[in-house]
């Protein structure tokens, strides 16, 4: 890769660092007005251990509530927040799209390669079941007893899960060389993970909240 690539290219973003200081440096007031709420939180608090009459409760109000003090100033931070951050999230966005766009073709012809190679897979197993069971057909299997009585050997494939080895065969499919539909989650497993163990992300794995209203 050539050395002078991007030189014709604007200075890129600022450094992390950079960022921080600029803007500390313009929330200045902000940051003294933190500074102020958060004594006056640890004031009351000192002060009201419990809240135990109305007259208290309304001074609780007025402080915490979204339209007291530190909820108002919570929500001009927010706005501020989302009018500095935007700009960056657009370019990180284009950066984003940028390398999609270069991505996305040659993932699809890979995945188009991998369909084919799954498809002559399938079709060379079906090949060899039909040549087995030909050959089954062609094939005197009786055995005769000292007694005179017949029985037919026959033979069967089975799967046997114990015996298989699971992270050989996804190896396999991301290689293409097993098909990807002997894949499946394991709902029962996945469904516990999420309520039990908060579970929220997974690659290839998608988990989405609900909300019903009750």
């Amino acid at each position: 890769m050539s050395a002078d690539i991007g030189h014709n290219r604007p200075p890129g973003p600022s450094a992390p660092e950079v960022v921080r200081e600029l803007l500390t440096a313009d929330l200045w007031e902000d940051i003294a007005r933190q500074k102020e709420i958060l004594a006056g939180i640890e004031r009351f608090k000192a002060a009201f251990p419990k809240i135990t009459d109305d007259d208290t409760a309304g001074k609780a109000t007025d402080l915490a509530s979204s339209k007291g003090l530190a909820g108002l100033w919570l929500k001009g931070i927010e706005a501020r927040r989302v009018q500095e951050k935007t700009p960056y999230d657009r370019a990180a966005a284009a950066a984003h799209a940028v390398f999609r766009e270069l991505m996305l073709p040659v993932e699809a012809g890979v995945s188009d390669i991998r369909a084919l190679t799954s498809a002559y897979m399938r079709d060379k197993e079906d090949q060899q079941r039909k040549t087995e069971r030909d050959g089954r057909a062609h094939t005197d299997t009786r055995v005769q007893g000292q007694m005179g009585a017949q029985s037919h050997l026959t033979r069967r494939w089975a799967f046997s899960a114990e015996k298989s080895d699971l992270l050989e065969l996804v190896i396999a499919v991301s290689e293409g060389r097993a098909p990807l539909e002997y894949l499946q989650f394991n709902a029962v497993r996945i469904g516990q993970a999420v309520r039990s163990e908060r579970l929220r992300q997974c690659p290839g794995l998608h988990i989405e909240e609900i909300r019903n209203a009750v």
